[in-house]
């Protein structure tokens, strides 16, 4: 039986009559304890059993035990449907705007699309006049926000999933707090499916390594967290020398423990979430101390290819696949089904 200790149930509820909340997801507002909240709605039930507020609040709690700034989420229960409250982060005198609305600034519409390209977020964040200004600092804001993601293997970080504060007594626009951290562990997976993954190292290093990629545009691709992690260049590495020691593993693994989710679903989430950290964040942190790095993965960046299902096959045959710390990882982490 799931732990419903993290489960706030509101009797009687406020809503907020301002509220005008995008995106896919189904969304309401509401004031709580005098503050304002985004409510988003669990989605129903579906083939593949997506869990959008389970995803939401477990990795903005992880952010938060990694020290970046991340809005507040409160896992709640709204006549019974559950939902999980993000506190809005405008202050008075702020506004949030979304990392798309400083692109319309730069380019025209038909430059524009779901996914800005790596090169249009550099020049965005060099040549804004809101952004410019903290330019460093936004710079090593983004990059940490993509150490953070590879760790909870977010594939829709788009240009309206973060975005800047801008201050009505300053011209400079400073990154918001993580927030929309919903498209996070494997939520396409559907719980049948899950034992299937975890009997297997290699089925659980391939979605790790291989998918999913970041979603941050590179030469026609998606970035790969694994190649740019592995890299060599500069932002990353920095990214990684300073996020990754922060990692409490047995922090996260307690939240997980105190979400509501079926056993199959929790141990699920563990492994996954620890495969990540073995096979991706802790190796690129080992890397980026050394200054020594992955050749391919430089040579795949800098050709603007992708890492494919034959380069994984490589990886795997060379190293993963006799690797006996991944195969144990994997055997203690398998669900007696």
């Amino acid at each position: 039986m799931a732990d419903r200790s993290a489960v706030r149930v509101l009797e009687r509820v406020t809503y907020d009559n301002f509220a005008d909340y995008g995106g896919s997801d189904r969304k309401n507002g509401i004031i709580l304890d005098g503050k304002r909240y985004m409510v988003k709605f669990q989605e129903h039930e579906t083939a593949r059993n997506v869990n959008n507020v389970i995803a939401e609040y477990l990795s903005s709690h992880i952010a938060q035990t990694l020290g970046l700034p991340v809005h507040k989420t409160l896992i709640v229960s709204i006549e019974g449907e559950l939902a999980v409250a993000c506190k809005n982060f405008e202050e008075p005198g702020t506004r949030h705007i979304d990392f798309d609305r400083f692109m319309h600034r730069h380019y025209d519409s038909k430059d524009v699309g779901r996914h800005p390209t790596l090169a249009q977020v550099r020049e965005v964040l060099a040549t804004d006049r809101q952004l410019a200004p903290a330019f460093k600092e936004n710079t090593q804001s983004f990059w940490d926000m993509f150490v953070f993601d590879a760790i909870v293997g977010n594939y829709d970080r788009h240009g309206g999933n973060w975005g800047y504060l801008a201050r009505a007594d300053s011209d400079v626009a400073r990154q918001s707090p993580l927030y929309d951290n919903a498209s996070t562990f494997y939520p396409a997976v559907s719980e049948d499916y899950m034992p299937t993954i975890l009997q297997s190292a290699k089925e659980v290093a391939k979605r790790v390594l291989l998918f999913p990629n970041s979603a941050i545009e590179h030469e026609g691709h998606r970035l790969s967290y694994y190649d740019v992690l592995m890299s060599g260049w500069d932002g990353p590495a920095a990214a990684a020398r300073r996020v990754v020691p922060n990692v409490d593993e047995q922090r996260i693994l307690a939240t997980i423990d105190e979400v509501p989710m079926s056993d199959v679903r929790r141990t699920f989430y563990k492994t996954m979430l620890k495969a990540r950290l073995e096979l991706l964040l802790y190796p690129a942190l080992v890397h980026a101390r050394a200054d020594s790095f992955d050749k391919r993965s430089s040579r795949r960046l800098a050709e603007g290819s992708q890492m494919t299902a034959n380069d994984f096959e490589l990886l795997w045959q060379e190293s993963l696949g006799r690797d006996t710390i991944l195969n144990s990882f994997c055997e203690a982490y398998r669900p007696t089904v």
